[in-house]
């Protein structure tokens, strides 16, 4: 990792999932800067962690695209946030630096109701799905927005006075206004990795994940379970 040493990454966010982000780059050598424009820094925690932060939106790229050349930033990172990460590959485009999603079709993969095609073309099982107003809709379902990410706008119902009240919440969490209905189901959960470079399919980690309903809301992970990590052909 040497090659890495004093490269300047900029991290898109610096909420406390950025936090792991910063502290994993510094320790490979890596000049971490991180930008929001939150100047609470209590609620931007990865700012106090940096060695560099910045008070413009993530969202700005034009005036982050001039912040990185004038600052000769090497590459830029976002957290498990969709629209983070869109933002962070045309921003790479923009200062003429490679992503790691370039070259795949990164709609598809962060749009759920694109996803879903995808998976049915591939043959892949997927929930069964509805359209609001559907007087056949079988509850409980779980509706949700197909551009967000972290369960935002996410709800699950068990009867047509709920649905309404999580349609309209998934709405307002959307920026596309598009909404996935589904039927929900419930079962034990695992999670894989996989990391695709180069054209190779490699798994990466796998684990087992467990997660609590809190308030009849979304059920959230509360642990993850790892047992197996494996990177590009290399334990």
């Amino acid at each position: 990792m040497d090659e890495l040493k004093g490269k300047k990454l900029l991290i898109l966010g610096a909420y406390n999932s950025e936090k792991e982000i910063v502290n994993v780059a510094k320790k490979m050598g890596v000049y971490t800067i991180v930008t929001d424009n939150n100047l609470d820094w209590d609620k931007a925690p990865a700012k106090k962690l940096a060695d560099e932060a910045w008070n413009i939106s993530w969202s700005d790229i034009e005036l982050l695209k001039e912040k990185c050349i004038e600052e000769k930033v090497d590459g830029v990172l976002a957290g498990f946030d969709e629209f983070r990460i869109k933002l962070a590959s045309k921003l790479s485009k923009e200062i003429g630096k490679p992503f790691y999603t370039d070259g795949s079709k990164l709609d598809d993969i962060l749009d759920k109701e694109k996803f879903k095609k995808a998976c049915k073309e591939c043959k892949i099982r997927v929930p069964k799905e509805y359209i609001y107003g559907d007087k056949n809709i079988e509850f409980p379902v779980i509706v949700k927005p197909c551009d967000t990410g972290g369960s935002s706008g996410i709800t699950i119902c068990y009867s047509k006075d709920e649905l309404d009240e999580a349609y309209n919440k998934a709405k307002e969490n959307s920026r596309s206004g598009k909404i996935l209905i589904e039927e929900y189901i419930k079962s034990d959960e695992v999670i894989f990795h996989l990391t695709v470079h180069n054209g190779n399919i490699d798994l990466s980690a796998m684990c087992d994940k467990k997660t609590h309903l809190f308030n009849k809301k979304i059920p959230q992970i509360t642990i993850r379970y790892a047992f197996s990590i494996k990177i590009f052909g290399y334990f």
